[in-house]
């Protein structure tokens, strides 16, 4: 008897589950994604996440470019992709592993890789008109390609940590859809101005070299916008 008395006593014994805790409340949620503020974050989050991304894409769809400008170059593309892509990684993991990035504000994480796009439009675009050199040139390309990986591996993490901080789970997603679209929009504008320029037809290397700086005025503003 004592023990189903102990049996029942245990079986009978209330469980209390932890309800979920959450920063915000649904109230302050539905308030924020309602209001002209809120809806204005989100979509400014879209806009930051593609300008954010527009110089990394840019700079990753140079192939053409390099193939036209540098044809006994045959590695010129499959460098310029280890450029954009490995100080992107080794920066971004190296960052999150050290906690470094958390030393610097928000908006110096923004602010200074945006002055950076500029600075390098800049500079390609006149590389590109003045110098001839083919190894100044490719190691000008190169040079660029790994210092805006850098920027972009400061500039993401960002972007979703202040994402993150609002009570909408919109602003996130914005970024997510920023960051899509950048990849489609450089696309989209390539092809319009390649197009535009020569329609189907055989393109020259100088017009290759015209639309290339085209490419980088049109990045440089996404640097500017990413500095507003």
């Amino acid at each position: 008897t004592l023990s189903e008395g102990r049996g029942s006593t245990f079986s009978h014994r209330p469980t209390h589950k932890p309800e979920p805790a959450f920063r915000f409340t649904e109230e302050e949620t539905k308030n924020f994604n309602g209001s002209s503020q809120g809806q204005f974050l989100i979509v400014s989050f879209a806009i930051l996440a593609m300008c954010c991304l527009w110089p990394y894409q840019t700079m990753m769809q140079t192939q053409s470019f390099l193939a036209s400008k540098f044809p006994d170059k045959t590695s010129a593309g499959f460098i310029m992709m280890l450029c954009t892509t490995w100080p992107l990684v080794i920066c971004h993991a190296g960052g999150l592993a050290s906690g470094s990035l958390r030393q610097m504000s928000y908006g110096s994480k923004v602010f200074l890789p945006g002055l950076l796009v500029i600075a390098i439009a800049v500079i390609l675009v006149a590389v590109l008109s003045f110098v001839s050199n083919a190894n100044v040139l490719l190691f000008s390309l190169y040079v660029a390609a790994t210092a805006l990986a850098i920027g972009q591996s400061f500039t993401e993490p960002a972007a979703f940590d202040m994402a993150g901080l609002l009570p909408s789970i919109f602003t996130t997603q914005a970024l997510q859809v920023g960051n899509a679209g950048a990849a489609l929009l450089v696309s989209c504008v390539q092809m319009m101005t390649r197009l535009a320029s020569d329609g189907n037809g055989e393109i020259t290397t100088e017009q290759q070299l015209t639309l290339t700086r085209v490419y980088l005025v049109i990045m440089g503003c996404s640097g500017a916008v990413m500095v507003a």
